[in-house]
């Protein structure tokens, strides 16, 4: 086969920087790779070629991963014996024109992505050759062309999600029964399932969630013995759960929360012995729950959540060691909560408030130390006798709610060690005695242990908003879930603390003073701790009115920065200051950073490829938080290998937050060069302007380091050299990846050269021309999740 290539050039073009050989070499080319995955140089941006549809030759084009812009030229159907376009993630506008149907011998169209608008060109169901058609994650809307399908019978991977799609989905899309993935959640569709689905058992996997589609389905899916992933969350279906539910042997993953479903859940679904999640919440379900669910061992995340259930739980439910995530509130069980239970070690969340459970709370419970996430623990019940000690072990947990229940005797002292409790309510039960010692009992709201009247005590109350539980019965009024403050007297001893060690490491004393210590006037649990005493020291030099001006202006910063919650964010707990020296408070990890893992040759070989991509998507996903989710946005100005902390399960957490930034809204965002040596994108020596691009070009450093276990300094110059030449260089991904451990294969090697791919994308001398983080931590999640062990690739 002739495997001639277009000959590509980057002069300086102001409409492009592809330039296209149209000579005649150029129009015998073949095959077109110019991905941004392949490049050795910067992303190509501005328009596409007209003269792209001179190349009638053409086989293969790939353009994808770019900064293209405009809209799709409509000389593209000129390119008529063209087999494979990828034009996916670039800048691209306009509608996809109709010239596209034009493409008779097209086998896979990706133009997923871009900011396309506009509907789908009724010519697209004449591609008779089509395998794959992805548009997902664009502005497309209107109804998909009805005929769309009926004559693809090869038809295979189909994605339209992420757009604002409507009216019904074509009734011919698997006439040809080659359907396998079917993807077009977040939009608008309607009315039922084709007819089309129910006959086609290539099916693997169906994303049909966020829309308001509807129809029985209890007989809308038939034979589909390869379905491993089906979701219909967010619908409008009805109809029941029947017993052919359980002919679904390889489903990992059925969703079916937020419908009209009911019925009773079919115990066949206890058959599905591949199942990890199982998400019924939110329907109408009634009966019992079925014993069979307790043989599903692989099963880690159960919710069946508001729905018209009765009966007791099943024993049997406590068998699954696997389980993170558990709840059943919001219904109608009865009887005893299991002691089995507390053989769920894994457990992360338990939900089971708002039943009518009775007996005592089992001090089984206590071995769940694990329990993190939870909200309303066993709350609006009628569980009686006395709160166990041992629920005092849980010392990550965060809420704790026992209201609305019959429980008496004491509130146990072991509770106030609880040092990451952040939100509690022990109202209205039958509780006597004292309070309980320790500020978060001293400091509550009264209403936390309100209508007790046998308990005595002080507590006086905190200047916190009163946090209402969402989950309460309908006419239950007034539960409350109280947020926990630190009062003053824990941060001075905090700080007593540091300062005795900062005695031993200065040589010189240090008086810690009340007026210099913030109280954070939220919820600040504390936990395992430790201190960062990397200061931020005011000049010696500065007036009073200066020096008071930078107590003020780090003080507001850090009440920001107290209010971050992200699951790769390490918790910062608190801050004092003395002698203009500021601390910060942050929780413990047990690993210590990244640095440490990678240079270390033991730990760096236990640190395997398919976890090492799970590090860069979660630091990128941190990243993503900081600047687009937090208001005003957070620079952190420090990302580097040494401010990322790995926990016992290896999952990244960004701390250090001592140089970060909020980010004012006017242009007053000015800085002095700070953070680590190779990490600092090479502007800010220059403009001293904090933007968050300065945190691209440092996670651009750490996601190479990740790969190659060493600092890329001598690559990124190399590149940086290539890319001011506009020359090119041979250079292969195992040639750079960490030769400590085996290298990557399969799946994972291919989520693996997307990180590479992310990475390179960020070489931009141009700071401009980066990507923001929000794009990468999407690219991430959509490039490699789906290429890592189901565990690893879970964000």
């Amino acid at each position: 086969m002739d495997r001639s290539h277009v000959s590509i050039r980057s002069p300086e073009w102001r409409e492009s920087r592809l330039k296209v050989d149209t000579t005649a070499v150029g129009r015998t080319a073949r095959y077109l790779n110019f991905a941004g995955e392949n490049r050795r140089r910067r992303p190509e941006s501005g328009s596409i070629p007209l003269e792209i549809g001179n190349l009638g030759n053409l086989l293969f084009l790939d353009l994808s991963t770019n900064n293209f812009s405009g809209e799709i030229p409509s000389t593209i159907r000129n390119l008529t014996s063209l087999q494979i376009l990828n034009l996916f993630t670039n800048n691209l506008t306009g509608t996809i024109p109709p010239a596209i149907g034009d493409l008779v011998s097209l086998r896979s169209l990706d133009l997923s992505t871009n900011q396309l608008s506009g509907e789908l060109p009724e010519s697209m169901s004449s591609l008779s050759s089509l395998i794959t058609l992805k548009v997902f994650t664009n502005n497309l809307s209107g109804n998909l062309p009805r005929d769309l399908g009926k004559n693809i019978p090869n038809l295979a991977y189909v994605s339209f999600s992420d757009n604002s799609f409507s009216g019904e989905l074509p009734p011919d899309l698997c006439r040809g029964f080659a359907l396998q993935e079917f993807t077009v959640n977040s939009n608008g569709f309607s009315g039922p399932l084709p007819e089309c689905l129910k006959n086609c058992s290539s099916l693997s996997r169906v994303r049909l969630e966020g829309n308001q589609l509807s129809g029985d389905i209890s007989e809308a899916f038939g034979d589909h013995p390869q379905l491993e992933f089906l979701s219909l969350s967010k619908n409008q279906f009805t109809g029941q759960l029947t017993p052919n539910w359980g002919q679904y042997k390889q489903l990992t993953n059925l969703q079916m929360d937020h419908n009209r479903i009911s019925g009773v859940i079919a115990a066949e679904l206890g058959d599905l012995m591949q199942l990890r999640v199982l998400a019924l919440d939110s329907n109408k379900f009634t009966g019992e729950v079925p014993q069979n669910l307790g043989k599903l061992e692989k099963l880690f995340d159960l919710n069946i959540s508001n729905n018209e259930l009765n009966g007791g739980i099943p024993q049997a439910i406590g068998k699954l060691t696997s389980l993170q995530y558990l709840h059943f509130s919001g219904n109608k069980l009865t009887g005893r909560i299991p002691q089995v239970f507390g053989k769920c070690k894994g457990l992360l969340s338990l939900g089971l408030s708002n039943n009518f459970l009775s007996g005592n709370i089992p001090s089984e419970l206590g071995h769940l130390t694990r329990l993190q996430y939870l909200l309303d623990l066993i709350s609006n019940n009628s569980l009686s006798g006395t709160i166990p000690s041992s629920l005092g072990k849980l010392i990550n947990l965060e809420i704790l709610n026992v209201s609305y229940n019959n429980l008496s005797g004491k509130i146990p002292e072991e509770l106030s060690g609880m040092f990451s409790l952040s939100e509690f309510s022990f109202s209205n039960n039958k509780l006597s005695g004292p309070i309980p010692s320790g500020y978060r009992f001293s400091t509550a709201p009264k209403q936390a242990i309100a209508e007790n009247s046998g308990l005595c005590g002080a507590a006086e109350g905190s200047p916190l908003r009163d946090a209402r539980s969402s989950t309460s019965k309908t006419g239950m009024k007034g539960k409350i879930l109280v947020s926990a403050i630190v009062p003053s007297v824990s941060l001075i001893i905090l700080a007593t603390v540091i300062a005795g060690l900062l005695i031993l490491r200065r040589k010189e004393k240090i008086e810690v003073s009340e007026q210099h210590i913030w109280e954070p006037e939220w919820k600040v649990p504390f936990g395992e701790i430790w201190t960062d005493c990397s200061s931020q020291r005011p000049n010696t030099s500065e007036s009073n009115d200066e020096l008071h001006r930078s107590h003020h202006t780090f003080q507001n910063e850090i009440r920001a920065l107290i209010e971050v919650r992200h699951r790769n964010i390490i918790k910062l707990y608190g801050f004092c200051s003395n002698q203009g020296s500021f601390y910060l408070v942050y929780e413990y990890v047990e690993r210590g950073s990244l640095r440490k893992t990678l240079y270390d040759d033991q730990e760096a070989t236990n640190l395997n490829w398919a976890t090492r991509v799970k590090i860069v998507r979660g630091i990128a996903h941190a990243l993503a938080y900081l600047h687009h989710d937090c208001s005003p946005p957070i620079v952190h100005r420090d990302v580097s290998t040494n401010n990322i902390l790995l926990d016992s399960e290896s999952k990244a957490l960004l701390s250090d937050f001592g140089l970060s930034k909020i980010l004012a809204s006017d242009s007053s965002n000015w800085t002095a060069v700070v953070g680590s040596y190779g990490y600092i994108a090479p502007e800010l020596a220059q403009t001293m302007m904090v933007k968050e691009i300065c945190d691209v070009y440092s996670f651009r450093v750490v996601a190479l380091e990740v790969m190659m276990g060493k600092h890329p300094g001598d690559l990124i110059t190399s590149l940086s050299a290539e890319a001011a030449q506009h020359s090119d260089s041979d250079m292969l991904l195992r040639d750079l990846i960490d030769q400590r451990i085996s290298p990557p294969t399969g799946q994972v090697a291919k989520a693996l050269a997307f990180v590479a791919t992310i990475a390179l994308a960020c070489i931009q001398t141009n700071p401009e021309s980066r990507p923001n983080m929000r794009f990468i931590a999407k690219e991430l999640s959509a490039h490699t999740q789906v290429y890592l062990p189901k565990r690893l690739g879970a964000n």
